[in-house]
């Protein structure tokens, strides 16, 4: 059964790597949740490495750039890793099996984005034309939306068998406002429609291997892994050996409103993952703090 925590402190003798999502974990994409900064700021003192892994499409120095403006001290030490910065290093090294340069027509939610993301690459090209692209990039919801525009360029790039490149594969996040959709149902309506589609971020196991190479000489078992998602961030840190801690204040929120008995949220966990087919996560708390 899922291990009901007040803190991280509670449990940080029993890792060495805590391994943070962002969005839903840390802050709503707004404002930092309420304690989430502290909670940060007790792991290093505490002699843990810090990781904050995310699927944003956006660059790494970008990630921790926004993540300090929000009020989170990060020191050095601490590693932001983004599902976008895997990417562009695979497309920039030539790992990706795409040859140079590689031509990339943008999905974005801003127009500029894109552009942002290919700096410092003379192997990655962003362009305007369908005809000249050797593959979609797929960064954001645009301001139409799901419909429109977007699902015409989805519906020419099929029969040109063009593969589309997911760099954000959540497919819902948190805002301000509440939950919105997020750029990973546009890469599942590509691949229902017969399309291509490569995945970047969690829950696949390339980022976690990432995480894990700069870590080489502690056990899978002493990393933790904080986040929101149970089919993102739960999911992927079980398939990588990690033990698993579910914040339950992201996008899960409305299924633990009202909740406040240990054997009630131990029930909607169990409904949640019996619904999504999920492991059960090691521990959980309501918000990182």
């Amino acid at each position: 059964m899922t291990r009901l925590i007040n803190s991280i402190g509670n449990i940080v003798s029993e890792f060495d790597v805590a391994v943070l999502d962002q969005y839903g974990v840390l802050h709503n994409g707004v404002s930092a949740y309420e304690g989430a900064a502290q909670a940060v700021d007790q792991l290093s003192p505490a002699g843990k490495h810090v990781v904050i892994l995310s699927n944003s499409g956006k660059r790494s120095d970008f990630n921790r750039r926004r993540v300090e403006e929000m009020g989170f001290r990060l020191n050095p030490s601490v590693i932001v890793e983004t599902s976008g910065e895997a990417a562009w290093r695979d497309l920039h090294t030539g790992r990706s099996g795409f040859p140079t340069p590689v031509c990339l027509f943008p999905i974005e939610s801003q127009v500029g984005d894109a552009r942002n993301w290919a700096t410092d690459s003379d192997r990655i090209r962003i362009v305007t034309s369908l005809n000249k692209a050797s593959a979609l990039l797929l960064m954001g919801i645009p301001p139409d939306g799901t419909g429109g525009n977007v699902q015409k360029i989805l519906a020419q790039s099929r029969p040109a068998e063009l593969p589309l490149i997911c760099i954000n594969p959540d497919r819902t996040a948190t805002s301000g406002d509440g939950l919105t959709l997020a750029p990973g149902v546009l890469a599942d309506q590509y691949a229902a429609g017969g399309g291509t589609v490569i995945w970047y971020g969690k829950p696949h196991r390339t980022v976690f291997d990432r995480v894990r190479q700069r870590f080489a000489d502690i056990p899978a078992g002493r990393f933790l892994m904080v986040g929101d998602s149970l089919t993102h961030d739960i999911m992927g840190g079980k398939s990588a050996g990690f033990a698993t801690c579910f914040v339950r204040a992201g996008i899960h929120s409305p299924s633990f409103q009202s909740v406040n008995a240990c054997q009630d949220v131990h029930e909607r966990i169990e409904s949640l993952c019996g619904e999504l087919q999920m492991p059960h996560p090691d521990y959980s708390l309501d918000r990182l703090r």
